[in-house]
């Protein structure tokens, strides 16, 4: 439960960065060479904790209906 709650929150915040982001890089307002400090801007949003909890979420949902 304390994993599907920080899931949330980080959730939350990188899907709207994601979308004013996304929507820079569309319209030119942010170059594109700027894509990788992007990435770090989400690393530094724990975006790689939130894909840690969904797949280890996902694994553990597999085991519990393939085994």
């Amino acid at each position: 439960e304390e994993e599907s709650v920080t899931a949330s929150e980080i959730k939350t915040v990188i899907d709207d960065y994601i979308t004013v982001e996304s929507a820079k890089f569309i319209t030119g307002a942010r170059p594109i060479s700027e894509i990788d400090q992007f990435y770090e801007e989400l690393k530094a949003m724990d975006v790689e904790e939130y894909i840690e909890i969904y797949v280890n979420a996902y694994s553990t949902y597999m085991d519990a209906v393939f085994n």
